[in-house]
């Protein structure tokens, strides 16, 4: 899994990504 490797070298980078990718989502399903 790519995901892990990376989260291995970037361990905060990683979550935070998956944080802002999720709350991205959020916004978006409450404006439509």
């Amino acid at each position: 899994m790519t995901e892990n490797y990376i989260c291995s070298g970037y361990q905060g980078l990683c979550h935070c990504l998956k944080a802002i990718i999720s709350a991205t989502l959020l916004i978006k399903r409450a404006q439509t």
